[in-house]
């Protein structure tokens, strides 16, 4: 057993523990804003509470959110549900909700926020044995769901946090040489968290190749492969293309963050466009420290999630940067490239300035 990893196992404890404990406790705060009632996690629109199917929801949540849609489709993931195919093509944290409650529509209310706590544990213990391993204290990695702004996600029953950690852990895997039947496990599961990923994906296969590790080529062509076949049998299923649109989410460059903040401007709200400059400053100075990364001594791998991200970022259209918090969900795999980026370099100032996201946390998350 490498005794650098039970090192850094121990060490990691309680920043784990502690990351768990806070975002529990924003949990708990939500809750107890909406009725102490379980169900108001789901999101589900004030429409269609009492419907077939909506007998365990209780709680109303305006127009609803995504949630609502993947608390229907893990209640059955194999079958077509009333919702985008876009969700159902997003299979990772509904399958997992559905495999721990067997599709239960009281226990998936149960299931659903405990499997986002769980991936917030493991991101940070991902994020710790990465620090621990590049010789910085543990507690570093504790700032990684921060950075994430996993509140958020974890308070709208998304699976924005599985499919984080899915890609966090494939990274970790490709740098540290990992087998490549473990590789191909990883990145089909970070293909099936959100399909933007095939970029990052898709550009480790190329580093692969250049490195002549044929078997990583292999196992990441097989597991691209297997993602396209999962396409098809959503699109089969569904009787249309499994994509979100072009128009409204690509754009030409920074074209939506500059018709969005126009938009502002005409409907001025301080309350609103201080929440959301917050997210757009966050956003341009990931893009900047996208390209400042590819003069330090880190992983390609991290330069290119960090890059194929920022340059999604910089063609994010009006549906994204519209939303004050969307845009961090939207663009994540470049912050948690970029924070596994600064812990490898040993380059830390700039860890504080993506924790600050969580800024939002409280402003959005809870009292929203």
């Amino acid at each position: 057993m490498d005794p650098v990893a039970v090192r850094g196992g121990r060490a990691c404890l309680w920043p784990v523990a502690t990351a768990v404990a806070v975002h529990a406790l924003f949990l708990a705060v939500f809750l107890h804003l909406h009725h102490d009632e379980i169900s108001s996690l789901v999101c589900a629109p004030a429409a269609a509470l009492n419907r077939p199917g909506m007998e365990a929801v209780r709680v109303g949540f305006g127009e609803g959110y995504d949630g609502f849609s993947y608390y229907r489709i893990a209640r059955s993931p194999w079958r077509r549900q009333t919702s985008e195919p876009v969700r159902h093509l997003r299979i990772l944290y509904p399958a997992i909700s559905w495999a721990f409650s067997g599709g239960d529509p009281y226990a998936l209310l149960w299931v659903m926020p405990a499997v986002n706590l769980l991936a917030v544990a493991g991101l940070t213990l991902l994020a710790c044995g990465f620090a621990v391993r590049h010789g910085l204290n543990p507690w570093w990695g504790c700032l990684l769901p921060f950075a994430l702004n996993a509140v958020l996600p974890a308070l709208r029953d998304l699976g924005d946090l599985t499919g984080a950690l899915a890609l966090g852990g494939f990274l970790v895997a490709w740098m540290q040489r990992r087998p490549s039947p473990l590789l191909f496990l990883l990145a089909l599961l970070t293909l099936l968290s959100r399909e933007q990923n095939l970029a990052v994906v898709g550009l480790v296969a190329l580093l692969s190749l250049h490195e002549r590790r044929r078997g990583d080529v292999l196992a990441l062509l097989c597991a691209m492969m297997a993602w396209i076949g999962w396409v098809a049998v959503v699109g089969v299923m569904y009787g249309t293309w499994p994509f979100l649109a072009g128009p409204g989410n690509f754009g030409g460059p920074f074209a939506g963050l500059l018709s969005c903040n126009l938009e502002r401007l005409r409907t001025w709200s301080t309350k609103f466009y201080l929440r959301s400059s917050v997210g757009d400053a966050l956003i341009l100075f990931q893009i900047a420290l996208s390209v400042v990364i590819l003069r330090w001594r880190v992983s390609p791998a991290l330069k290119a999630a960090a890059l194929a991200t920022a340059l999604q970022a910089v063609l994010g259209g009006r549906y994204i940067y519209c939303d004050y918090w969307s845009m961090g969900r939207v663009f994540a795999p470049m912050t948690l490239a970029l924070f596994l980026a600064c812990l490898q370099a040993r380059v830390l100032w700039p860890l504080p300035v993506l924790a600050s996201s969580a800024y939002l946390a409280f402003f959005v998350g809870v009292l929203h």
